[in-house]
């Protein structure tokens, strides 16, 4: 049953008049006089209503329908090895990039003590109500379990791949066959984890602001940054030229 819609004109100090919707929802403004509904545009507690457009969080997006109708776009907005985040869970295609996850996470959670591990995923479970608001909604149908567990996988797997291809860890370059695919991956639109989640899992191995200095690095060595790109390059060059 629809909202009945409550119009009620106050009037402030200055004498301008004003109109406030106490109920309803947007439809209710239909009823409104041109006089009134341009009144309530221009008033600024329209916005504790419908919201400020400054206090309007950005949210995890998914590429826009008219992109992906272009024949040539329709493959430039899915991942190819791995998913990250709720979007692209669970996909057929994506079975063998899922395998990698786990054994990327042991690496990061190497040398951590059982009790460190389960207290790290508590931590992530607390904050997967806050990170599941980054998510456009009805796009993230997944249970609180669930949904904290695919972060915490996905996190520990982005931050130890991070590392060791900024780093050239051979366990890592081993683990992963499709370095460069994995790398775009990161970076779609579609295909992201909350900033939150992959703070609290930095917590276990870097002191802080080291975390956020390792992805900053990491990014810019994919950009090609002077001084940056070569020694990344020649460190996995060196690597597969002892190792394949």
């Amino acid at each position: 049953m629809a909202c009945q819609s409550q119009k009620e004109i106050v009037a402030d100090e200055d004498r301008t008049v004003s109109i406030e919707i106490k109920e309803g929802d947007e439809r209710d403004i239909s009823s409104l006089t041109s006089n009134e509904w341009l009144n309530f545009v221009i008033d600024v507690r329209g916005e504790s209503r419908f919201g400020s457009i400054n206090s309007l969080k950005p949210k995890i997006q998914k590429a826009q329908p008219m992109l992906r109708e272009v024949e040539s776009n329709k493959k430039c907005y899915d991942p190819r090895v791995v998913s990250i985040g709720p979007y692209h869970c669970g996909k057929l295609e994506l079975e063998v990039g899922e395998r990698i996850k786990i054994p990327l996470a042991r690496l990061y959670l190497k040398n951590s003590s059982k009790e460190t591990v389960h207290e790290l995923y508590e931590e992530v479970d607390n904050v997967a109500g806050e990170a599941r608001k980054c998510y456009v909604e009805g796009l993230t149908d997944f249970t609180e379990e669930s949904l904290a567990r695919m972060m915490f996988l996905d996190g520990c797997f982005i931050l130890q791949y991070i590392y060791g291809i900024v780093n050239a860890i051979p366990e890592v370059l081993e683990t992963i066959h499709h370095a460069p695919l994995v790398r775009r991956d990161l970076f779609l639109l579609e295909n992201q984890l909350p900033f939150v989640v992959l703070q609290v899992l930095m917590r276990l191995k870097s002191k802080k602001h080291e975390g956020e200095k390792m992805i900053t690095d990491f990014i810019k060595r994919i950009r090609g940054e002077p001084g940056e790109r070569g020694g990344l390059m020649e460190k996995i060059e060196n690597f597969f030229q002892k190792n394949v």
